[in-house]
């Protein structure tokens, strides 16, 4: 005679063990996420950095950049740390902020639209765009020129 009590159980361990595997496959798989990329050159959370040069360099190192919280209305009025303005001498950027798309502008008090980054985003070779940047700013700024904020 067929034991049916007897062919049940180790079915149900074969379907326990199974069951225990797959999800041990699954927790490895989630384990090995990778991270996320940190920003270039280390630029700051909830800001936009610019580098003079290509692939997010300044003088051929990745911490030289200038950075702003809002927007600079007018380039001419910063200096590169070793030598010359900022002013139309920009060939990359990255946008780290948290909110907020970033623009570069031909012109002064944010006109001209250059180039334009979503939030964690960057350009790493302006090409047609390199050093033509006079102002810079996050959208805050492109609505509110005037603002204390985006001098």
């Amino acid at each position: 005679m067929f034991d049916k009590k007897a062919t049940r159980k180790p079915f149900r361990r074969f379907i326990a063990g199974a069951a225990a595997t797959a999800a041990l496959a699954v927790a490895s798989v989630v384990a090995v996420a990778t991270p996320a990329m940190a920003a270039p050159g280390g630029c700051p959370s909830g800001q936009t950095c610019l580098w003079k040069d290509i692939n997010y360099t300044t003088g051929g190192v990745d911490w030289i950049y200038f950075v702003y919280t809002n927007g600079a209305n007018d380039l001419r009025n910063y200096q590169w740390s070793f030598n010359g303005t900022v002013n139309d001498n920009v060939s990359s950027w990255y946008n780290n902020g948290n909110t907020e798309a970033s623009f570069i502008f031909d012109n002064l008090n944010f006109q001209g639209q250059l180039s334009y980054l979503p939030i964690k985003f960057g350009r790493d070779n302006l090409g047609n765009a390199s050093d033509r940047a006079t102002s810079a700013g996050f959208r805050f700024c492109l609505n509110n020129p005037t603002s204390a904020k985006c001098v």
